[in-house]
């Protein structure tokens, strides 16, 4: 029993140690296949691009990992700039050859292009995760392209040609994730830098989210800075296929032509853009700053998008040049003013209803606007460069529900201040004042109506201090025509006003 137990044993050792030594041979041959491809790779490129050489190429079997090091391509320039590389990275690719070349992460770090003569990029490190790329992408016709495309004019291929190839390259190209850090362009001793670019869900010459953070100038008189651009779902090949058609077309596009280019992307957004304040008699050193910046819409329809939002919040300073009301303001001690407005709409196809909601506008701690409203018939046609379609689609607009908001922040109490001085008298009766002259006023006025005097008494009780917010909804009388309604409120604004019911409140004291 204990010899056959030895037998045993001595046959499991003598099978690990075979295995061992397979498993050593089979992943010095997968090593050496490995290093001998890279080699075929570079020399292929010799043959074909130009100079190409590299340091070292190691493979790790148990990650599956290639790196290869201090990687220098003297390309063609008619193909590519000279590049240099400290090292490139391949985890997780496979052992098997497959229809599409796979990797889990590529890395690249220290990377340098020369672009021209004393044109540089840099880029400190690049991560690419998921990266899937198809064997059937025809590099050779891009490459004989982009070589055409530095020769005689007569032989540069048409936009028409190559904006449906580089498409086509595109979507069969996918990654999770493409992330380039410390990137910098140099230019003499001008330039710029950017902290990050940012990629993400790349698939079908698509991508979800193209995010640039940290961009900064270099060695300007006036620094420029942003902290984040982002673009919102990118069809990037249908932006190259649309472009296209458009050249095929040799001549200027149409605007609902190029219209068209917007239904390639869902938005933009920026934040804390600084740039200088270049307005005439500024002091240097002077910046603005644009805080934030939304933009987005939906499907166009001619030059109408389906749904659309814009939203805008900048800080401007107040300097010695900036007329009234800003200089109250800077003698009340502000230094800049902060504006925002938020713009929201939508409009439908089937019933031609146009809705602005909300629509607000903000000025710092002073006061705040509101506007809600919506417009019966409204067609593409008003967007035409067509001025007789533009007027023949006005005449058929309709008024809708409208409701204005009025908030105080601050702001009434900075006028009664104002009035108080001017007129050398206390605060509680310069709002007294103000309150008198507006009754007086509308006294005057040769027409008056129910509607109207609603709408004064209201004013009066918010500029009494009765309340911060005052809230006037206009609901039309049946169908009101909206180019009717502002012809006669230009010589008869009490009548135009009386084609609403009108609900005015104060409140939110």
């Amino acid at each position: 029993m204990a010899g056959g137990m030895r037998k045993i044993l001595i046959g499991v050792g003598a099978a690990v140690v075979v295995l061992a030594a397979a498993t050593f041979a089979g992943a010095e041959w997968l090593r050496y296949r490995v290093e001998r491809e890279i080699e075929a790779t570079f020399a292929a490129f010799r043959t074909t691009v130009g100079p190409a050489t590299y340091g070292r190429a190691r493979f790790d079997l148990w990650t599956r990992t290639i790196r290869i090091s201090n990687i220098a391509l003297q390309a063609d320039r008619k193909v590519m700039p000279p590049t240099r590389i400290g090292e490139l990275v391949f985890a997780g690719v496979p052992l098997v050859p497959a229809e599409r070349i796979t990797a889990q992460r590529v890395e690249l770090t220290r990377t340098e292009i020369d672009v021209a003569a004393a044109k540089t990029i840099r880029i400190d490190g690049l991560t690419i995760d998921d990266a899937d790329v198809s064997r059937a992408i025809d590099w050779q016709r891009l490459r004989a392209m982009a070589e055409a495309g530095s020769g005689p004019a007569r032989s540069v291929p048409e936009p028409k040609d190559v904006l449906p190839a580089v498409a086509e390259m595109f979507e069969g190209i996918r990654f999770g994730r493409l992330e380039m850090r410390d990137l910098g362009f140099r230019e003499g001793a001008r330039g710029i830098d950017i902290a990050s670019v940012r990629i993400d869900g790349f698939a079908d010459g698509r991508f979800a989210e193209l995010t640039v953070r940290g961009v900064s100038s270099v060695a300007l008189p006036d620094r420029v800075s942003l902290g984040r651009v982002a673009l919102k779902n990118v069809d990037l090949a249908g932006l190259l296929r649309r472009s296209a058609l458009l050249s095929a077309a040799q001549r200027p596009p149409a605007p609902e032509e190029i219209a068209t280019l917007f239904n390639t992307l869902d938005g933009i957004e920026m934040d804390d853009v600084v740039v200088p304040d270049q307005r005439p008699g500024r002091a240097p050193g002077g910046v603005i700053r644009l805080m934030s910046l939304q933009l987005a819409w939906g499907q166009f329809v001619g030059l109408l998008p389906t749904t659309a939002h814009y939203a805008v919040k900048a800080e401007m300073p107040l300097g010695r040049e900036d007329g009234e009301p800003f200089v109250a303001l800077r003698d009340a001690g502000f230094t800049s003013v902060i504006a925002a407005f938020d713009i929201g709409s939508a409009w439908t196809e089937r019933t031609r209803t146009f809705v602005l909601s909300p629509a607000t506008f903000e000025l710092d701690r002073l006061f705040a606007l509101s506007l809600r409203l919506s417009i019966e018939n409204f067609s593409p046609g008003l967007l035409v460069t067509d001025p007789a379609k533009m007027a023949l689609a006005a005449t058929a607009l309709e008024v809708g529900p409208l409701e204005l908001t009025l908030r105080d922040g601050g702001g009434l109490d900075f006028v009664v201040a104002q009035v108080a001085r001017n007129e050398g008298i206390s605060a509680a009766d310069a709002r007294a004042k103000m309150v008198d002259d507006l009754n007086r006023n509308t006294g005057l006025q040769p027409r008056q109506s129910p509607e109207f005097q609603r709408l004064v008494d209201a004013l009066g009780r918010f500029l009494g201090g009765n309340g911060s917010t005052l809230k006037v909804n206009l609901t039309p009388k049946g169908h009101v025509n909206l180019m009717q309604t502002l012809e006669l409120a230009k010589t008869d604004p009490i009548g135009a006003l009386s084609r609403f019911n009108v609900e005015a409140m104060v409140g939110g004291r």
